[in-house]
């Protein structure tokens, strides 16, 4: 046996010491990559984390085949597919996290190019698409064997390349679109909320061009909309539909947005004494101006290498601008729990589109927000896969980055192109997740599950090396919807923290944290908790903001709460209700909406698709294989029921009825309308409720076929059968009179 002298356990000890004790080193730097798997089997165009660790991701229903097929034999039948009206592979997966495994999920109509948002429960709301999917409003629930539920008419407008974000009511606001210069709810507060237009996107607007799709959308803390789209921005109050605030253009005037994709993130939001002093945002890459025409005809102008950062809580804010180490068009920024900001994904050259971007830039950039100006940019280590237009990119709870996606053809295409459609999933791991920093990453103990605003929580944590109190710090980051290099409702919060203080016995320590204070902070739902140590994150906890909801004849002065927006300062003295959409949560609506609906989407598309489009002629045969449709639906009562009134003390079961009458009438008004062609379509879209656009198109066209009845009667009774033509041709003529 060999025995060490006093020196050499001196040194081992000292070694020991100095590994467990030191500072991260800079070799850890630039981060890695691996792939977690070689295919999904399509191509994740969008992407969503779930509170269960699960990624829900999905392309397009007309791209043709996928490379997995849907569950048990399963087919898609949908007539108004532009690609394959009978389709057996999936177009949506869920990703398992930690089993690393997909699931094929079905999705039935085309959610290309769509939006979406988590509620304050947790589910997946996604707004829009393509075609037979542009109202179309699809919910996904976090669960081991849920799969998509389809809302036919969900949304007032056809919603396609148009911005969804998370309100402090817990609703969506779903802003523009191709051709949609508005913007609207979900869910809907009643029958009667109309469109709110937006002057704001036909300013932005470039004739033939756009460059003010996906608009950027961030909450601000003052509960206003701060929205970005072409060069400029507004604030916008979104419940008076008032501009507040015009921000100055970026300098240079180039665009930002889809097609001329650059992306833009909310920097971190510090949280000091309950509220937020500073608010900035940062709006990176992009394409000069004419390089979409100009990648049309084969020409790639560079990407923009500039970033524009703005205090948009100034009372007189400017652009701040920064250079980037390399031009980037079509890429994805992202928050890192440790307050950095990851720039991942995209092109060096051309712009978003088909066959419109070239040279990918296959390195990650970390950007710091709070070093000096000129030192934030750091470069990271090459990915070997490009990821072009039509890939993604979402944050994970163990801190790691998974990206997937790229498919800038119209189709699946994989041979004989310069960028071949890609499967692969793969993860980034940035340098805080280098194994020899495991020591200084701290590791979360106590089972916090949920926050109240403004509460104090303490958060118990470990850490294997010597803890310096000065360098903790407590993140708390919203997981967003990933699609067109833009993160929708992404957020990171800066929680006020005090008294990190050591627990009796062995490595723990515990952190005082202060709740964001209200909704407009951080809106209410899932939210991943981080400690931050050194720079380095613990892996995440999901932490639950539940949504604020009165009981029936309590006011929110009982209950702590300010009242809304605009409210004057004596407010919540008199009893007051939340409207429908918040005493039921979002789950809860949709749940009467199937209810409402309960025939499947497949069998719904094949009966609708044989009801011949309603023009003007034979009004009565319309209308009765209409109200036979509606029958089968369970909504036709609707058409002679009366909504049911408000009244004092009333029972969740009347509130419940009130909210089913009004959605059943929602998708009622939708399918008459649908039932008609496109110039009938456009003068009775802004009728209100299903039972008046029914008596209108009684009163008007039932009219009309009995004055065209009586006009064939007399012909019938004048008409005189001559022996100068045929008989039989003379028989048809008097068929067609009749009918």
């Amino acid at each position: 046996m060999t025995t060490l002298s006093s020196p050499h356990i001196y040194f081992h000890l000292l070694l020991l010491f100095l590994l467990r004790h030191l500072p991260p080193c800079s070799a850890a730097a630039g981060g890695r990559w691996s792939v977690l798997l070689p295919t999904i089997g399509i191509t994740a165009m969008h992407m969503q984390l779930l509170p269960n660790d699960r990624l829900v991701i999905f392309d397009r229903t007309d791209f043709g085949s996928s490379n997995i097929s849907l569950p048990d034999g399963k087919c898609r039948a949908d007539p108004n597919d532009k690609a394959l009206k009978l389709d057996c592979t999936a177009h949506s997966v869920e990703y398992d996290v930690a089993s690393n495994s997909v699931r094929p999920l079905t999705v039935l109509t085309d959610v290309w190019c769509s939006s979406g948002a988590l509620t304050p429960d947790g589910t997946l709301v996604q707004t829009g698409g393509f075609n037979d999917g542009d109202h179309v409003v699809r919910v996904y629930r976090p669960c081991d064997k849920c799969d998509w539920e389809e809302i036919p008419f969900g949304l007032i407008q056809r919603r396609w390349y148009a911005t969804s974000h998370i309100l402090p009511d817990g609703r969506q606001i779903i802003i523009g679109g191709r051709r949609q210069f508005n913007y609207e709810f979900y869910p809907k507060r009643s029958q009667f909320e109309k469109l709110q237009n937006l002057p704001f996107l036909v300013q932005t607007y470039d004739h033939e061009i756009e460059n003010n799709l996906y608009p950027f959308v961030f909450l601000h803390t003052d509960g206003n909309l701060f929205i970005f789209a072409n060069n400029r921005a507004i604030l916008l109050d979104y419940t008076t539909n008032q501009v507040l605030k015009t921000y100055p253009n970026v300098p240079g005037g180039d665009p930002r947005n889809y097609p001329s994709t650059g992306s833009a993130v909310l920097l971190p939001l510090k949280i000091v004494h309950g509220i937020v002093d500073v608010v900035e945002v940062l709006v990176c890459g992009g394409a000069p101006k004419g390089a979409n025409f100009n990648a049309k005809i084969g020409k790639f102008d560079r990407a923009l290498d500039t970033c524009g950062r703005i205090k948009i809580s100034d009372p007189n804010p400017e652009w701040v601008m920064e250079t980037m180490p390399m031009g980037r068009v079509m890429s994805d920024i992202l928050l890192l729990p440790n307050r950095d900001v990851l720039l991942i994904n995209g092109g060096s050259s051309g712009t978003a589109g088909w066959e419109s971007g070239r040279d990918p830039v296959l390195q990650p950039v970390i950007y710091k927000p709070d070093n000096p100006t000129g030192s934030r940019f750091e470069v990271q280590n090459p990915s070997t896969i490009p990821r072009m237009y039509h890939s993604t990119a979402v944050l994970v709870r163990d801190g790691r980055v998974l990206v997937s996606g790229s498919n800038p053809h119209e189709c699946y295409n994989f041979t004989n192109v310069l960028y071949p459609t890609e499967l692969s999933l793969e993860a980034f791991s940035p340098s805080y997740l280098d194994p020899t920093l495991y020591a200084h990453r701290p590791k979360i103990l106590s089972p916090i599950t949920r926050f109240q605003y403004g509460k104090r929580v303490m958060i118990q944590f470990t850490v294997q090396s010597l803890l310096d109190l000065n360098l903790v710090s407590v993140t708390m980051v919203a997981p967003s919807f990933n699609t067109h290099s833009f993160s929708m409702n992404q957020r990171l919060l800066v929680l006020e923290s005090s008294n990190v203080s050591k627990v009796v016995g062995g490595l723990k320590y515990e952190v005082e944290v202060t709740a964001p204070a209200s909704g407009k902070i951080a809106p209410a739902g899932y939210y991943l908790v981080f400690v931050v140590h050194e720079n380095i994150p613990s892996e995440g906890v999901w932490i639950h903001v539940a949504i604020f909801i009165l009981k029936r004849g309590e006011t929110p002065k009982e209950r702590g709460s300010g009242g809304p927006r605009g409210s004057a300062p004596g407010w919540g003295r008199k009893p007051w209700r939340y409207p429908i959409s918040l005493l039921l949560s979002p789950t809860k609506i949709e749940s009467i909406i199937k209810m409402t609906n309960p025939v499947s989407m497949k069998d719904m598309h094949k009966t609708f698709a044989k009801l011949e489009k309603f023009s003007g002629q034979d009004f009565r045969r319309w209308q009765k294989k209409m109200h036979f449709y509606l029958t089968d639906l369970k909504v036709v009562y609707v058409l002679s029921t009366p909504f049911p009134a408000f009244v004092e003390n009333e029972t969740l079961e009347q509130t419940r009825n009130r909210s089913k009458w009004e959605n059943a009438d929602y998708i009622c008004r939708g399918h008459i309308l649908n039932g008609m062609s496109d110039s009938l379509f456009d003068v009775y879209q802004n009728v209100e409720s299903a039972k008046e656009l029914w008596d209108r198109l009684e009163a008007k066209y039932m009219a009309e076929d009995v004055s065209s009845k009586k006009f064939l009667v007399g012909n019938f009774l004048n008409y005189k059968m001559v022996d100068t033509r045929p008989v039989m041709e003379q028989y048809h003529e008097l068929q067609r009179m009749l009918g």
